[in-house]
Order: structure tokens, then C-alpha cells, then sequence
């Protein structure tokens, strides 16, 4: 059955994935922390909104369909990139080394080693965190509290054992218990969420907005001043975790209303495509071309400081504008192969 999407859902995964471009360049320190105070608790928190439960096989086919297939393709075709630049420099013998290393990553996934999913790690940890979900659903039923209330305790409980054990779990898991509380918040608070950010009153939203706004930001910095570091999910780094959740859930809520303002067809074909940029845009991402524009423009307006400024904002357009274009020739493919695979359904 077609589902009908949710306009403000693609407008905050539109500035979702333009925060991860743009955490991806090189950044002020204060920026970079504010931003990863809260992007990717975003991804999960959207994603628990739209989260539905279904027959099993047919839930594990689609996630395996959406998730676990872009991730593999992306990831093989990432090594492809790298095994070329190896030839380039003349290196073959280092060839085999890095394909041993690199093929049983894909799968291992275990963050903080020579296995790590690099970038794409946000792919198998969605993936264990929906099975969670999945599993806490259908033991709770419609209990949305307590579903929410044991992945919580999990989720904290798991963060809290990393500061004194510091290890690390296939498959991104230990990073997936963390990240589910964000996933099963989504779920729970959806219908209230939704009524929210979706009700006739600016005033009322403009409010809630400012007061998360600051709360999140306020945590963010706390977070950084007391434990010297941010929320860096990627490698299961979780800062002080009181003032990780006050800076992800403030800014990540402050995000999502800002997003029912947002209207139009740029937000919503962005917001459809978040998947897609995010796997495509480190093959964009190379030190050398961003010091090129850097330069240039340094030498177009004189001043290092504007010049930052410029480089950095024609990179990361030049970046989503790529993306968004070669989004084009990737969905008629993918649609293509989902009739295949789901022939009695229609496509979402």
C-alpha cells in the first residue's frame, strides 16, 4: 500500500543531509561540534516517525532492499575508487591488502578498527536499530511508552558501559542500541509530534522553536565544555551523555518545526533522495578540490576569512547540486529492480 509522505519529514531530512555535507568539510571547531551534536540523531528520530511494522520476512526483505543493498553497492564501489587511485600511485602490491581489509569490512562493521564501516556506518546501524524496534513493538504491542521507556534504558545503559569498557560490537550494534533511543522516540511520540508541527499556529511553533533552540544549543556547549568532545556517533563516542540527549533531541525537535515552515518541490525532492546524496557525496569530498576553491576565492576577495566562507559554501553546493542530478539516472534503476523483487506491491 502507497503511503502518503509527510512534507515537513523531507523538509527536515533535506537540512539533515545538507548538515552532513557541510560536517563533512572543514569546519570551526564550535561549528562542527553543534552540528554533530544532533544531525544523525535526527536521521533517527525521522526514521522512527515513519517506522511500521509488518509481517516479518516482508519487513527484513525491504529493510534489506533499502538499507543493506545501497550500503553494500556503495561500499564495493568506494573500494573500486580506492583500488584506482592505488593504481595511479603506482602501488599495485598494495592492492590485495586493502581488499582483504576492506571486503570483510562491509560486513564486520566494527567501528574503532581496522573493519570499521567508515562513513557508510550509518547504514548497518539504522538497519540492527530497526530490528530492535521491531522486536520491542511486537513484544509491547501498542504500549508506545514502555517501547520507548526499555529502549531508553538499553540505549543509555549501553553509552554508560562504553565510558568504562570502551569496546566495540559487530555490525555497528553497540552504536545501534544507543541510536535506538532516538529511533524508538520517533515511533512513540509520533502521532503528537506530527499534530504539533503540523497545527495551524506559527506563534505557538515559533516558540517551541526558539526555547528548543536555545536548550539544544545550551547542551551542545556544555557538552563540549565539560567533556572536551561531542557527540560522535560514528565511532561510538557519546561526550557526556545528559547533555548529548538535552543538545540531540533539543536541536534535532527544533529542526523538525523549523521544517513545517519549509515548503516546495527542492525540499521534497532533497528529502526524498537523503539516501542517495549521503552515499554518493564522499566520493566528492577531496581536500584538494576544496584548498583549490579555497585559494581561488582568497584571491578574489581578498580576505582568508571570506574567502573560508566562499569556498565552503560553493563546495557544498557544488556538492547537493551533483548529488540531486545524479539522483536522476540512480532511481529509475532502483525502482526498476524493487518491481522485480516486490511485484505484488506498488512503489512507496
Amino acid at each position: 500500500m502507497k503511503s502518503k509522505r509527510i512534507e515537513y519529514i523531507d523538509s527536515a531530512k533535506a537540512i539533515g543531509i545538507g548538515l552532513v555535507v557541510l560536517g563533512h568539510l572543514t569546519l570551526p571547531e564550535a561549528l562542527h561540534n553543534w552540528i554533530y551534536a544532533f544531525h544523525m540523531p535526527l536521521f533517527f528520530i525521522l526514521s522512527g516517525l515513519t517506522f511500521r511494522t509488518e509481517p516479518f520476512s516482508k519487513f527484513l526483505k525491504k529493510r534489506a532492499f533499502s538499507i543493506l543493498l545501497p550500503y553494500v553497492l556503495f561500499s564495493l564501489l568506494m573500494l573500486a575508487k580506492d583500488i584506482v587511485k592505488i593504481l595511479i600511485g603506482s602501488n599495485p602490491s598494495a592492492i590485495l591488502r586493502v581488499v582483504k581489509i576492506r571486503i570483510p569490512a562491509i560486513f564486520i562493521a566494527l567501528q574503532n578498527s581496522r573493519y570499521s564501516a567508515g562513513i557508510y556506518w550509518f547504514l548497518p546501524c539504522l538497519f540492527v536499530a530497526e530490528l530492535l524496534l521491531y522486536a520491542l513493538v511486537k513484544r509491547f504491542k501498542d504500549n508506545k511508552a514502555a517501547v520507548f521507556g526499555v529502549a531508553a534504558a538499553v540505549g543509555i545503559s549501553g553509552a554508560a558501559l562504553d565510558h568504562f569498557f570502551d569496546y566495540s560490537l559487530p555490525f555497528c550494534l553497540d552504536v545501534a542500541l544507543f541510536s535506538l533511543v532516538f529511533l524508538a522516540f520517533g515511533y512513540a511520540a509520533k502521532e503528537k509530534l506530527n499534530g504539533f508541527i503540523q497545527q495551524p499556529s506559527k506563534p505557538k511553533r515559533l516558540c517551541a522553536c526558539t526555547v528548543l533552540l536555545a536548550i539544544g544549543t545550551g547542551g551542545a556547549a556544555l557538552n563540549a565544555r565539560v567533556s572536551k568532545s561531542s557527540l560522535e556517533l560514528s565511532v561510538g563516542e557519546y561526550a557526556n551523555i545528559a547533555f548529548t540527549l538535552i543538545g540531540a533531541f533539543g536541536l534535532s525537535l527544533a529542526v523538525m518545526l523549523i521544517s513545517g515552515f519549509l515548503r516546495g518541490k527542492v525540499f521534497s525532492y532533497i528529502g526524498k533522495n537523503t539516501l542517495f546524496i549521503y552515499m554518493l557525496h564522499p566520493f566528492l569530498l577531496h581536500d584538494s578540490v576544496f584548498n583549490v576553491a579555497y585559494k581561488t576565492a582568497i584571491k578574489l576577495v581578498h580576505s582568508p576569512l571570506i574567502g573560508y566562507i566562499v569556498a565552503t559554501a560553493v563546495i557544498w553546493a557544488a556538492i547537493m547540486f551533483i548529488c540531486v542530478c545524479a539522483s536522476f539516472l540512480y532511481n529509475p534503476v532502483m525502482k526498476k529492480l524493487k518491481k522485480l523483487l516486490f511485484k505484488e506491491e506498488k512503489d512507496d
